[in-house]
Parts: structure tokens; C-alpha cells; sequence
């Protein structure tokens, strides 16, 4: 097993949270139908969150090559996944309780640490 493999396992599991995280809350979207109010930035960045993790999982792969790796290394590399799990986790509503949601309610007030989250995607991937 080389370092690579055995750091990507916490990596995948956080990308993979993520996922389980949009597609729980769509389906959680689709069948509580009837008493949400649409607002469509929040389908549509749902969709982009999910093919910016599948896309960041994809670009992980091509760390297989470094063989030398320290913690600070591993943490800049960590972040993303986690920001991008942020962003997932934000973007998504909560389907609690029985009252009727708001899309667009739900966005705006989740909208700063939402955007703040994308600025940290971006910082994680340049550092």
C-alpha cells in the first residue's frame, strides 16, 4: 500500500459524504414535491456542487504519483473535500418537519456561508 492510498481513503469518504449529502437532500427535494416552493439557482447548483466533487475526486487520482508526503501536505490537500462538502451540506435543505420550504428563502439565508465556501474551494486548490 503506498502513502497515496492510504491517504486517499479519508479524502474519498469526505467526497463521498458530499455526495450522499445532494443526492439524500434532491431526493428528499423530489418527494417532499408538494410543499416546496421552487427557486431554480438551487437545483442548478446542486447539480454543479455534484460534478465539481465527482470532478475533484477525478483530479485527486493524479496525486498517485507523490511519493513523499508530510501532514501539511495532506491538510491543504484535505481541504478541499472538505470545503466542497461544505458547499454541498449548505446548498442543500433541510426537509425536517412538515411546514412548507421555501427555496429561495432557504438559499438566501445560507447564500454568504454558501459563496464563503466557494471562495475556500478555490483557496484550498491554490494552496
Amino acid at each position: 500500500m503506498t502513502p497515496f492510498d492510504y491517504l486517499s481513503v479519508l479524502n474519498s469518504i469526505v467526497l463521498g459524504l458530499g455526495l450522499t449529502q445532494l443526492l439524500s437532500g434532491f431526493a428528499s427535494m423530489m418527494r417532499s414535491r408538494r410543499r416546496v416552493r421552487m427557486y431554480w439557482p438551487v437545483p442548478v447548483q446542486m447539480a454543479a456542487i455534484f460534478l465539481i466533487t465527482v470532478q475533484l475526486w477525478w483530479a485527486l487520482f493524479s496525486l498517485q504519483y507523490e511519493r513523499h508526503w508530510n501532514f501539511a501536505q495532506f491538510l491543504v490537500v484535505l481541504m478541499q473535500p472538505v470545503s466542497v462538502y461544505l458547499c454541498a451540506a449548505l446548498i442543500t435543505p433541510d426537509f425536517t418537519g412538515n411546514e412548507t420550504i421555501d427555496l429561495r428563502e432557504a438559499y438566501f439565508s445560507e447564500s454568504r456561508w454558501f459563496f464563503a465556501s466557494i471562495l475556500f474551494v478555490v483557496a484550498a486548490s491554490v494552496a
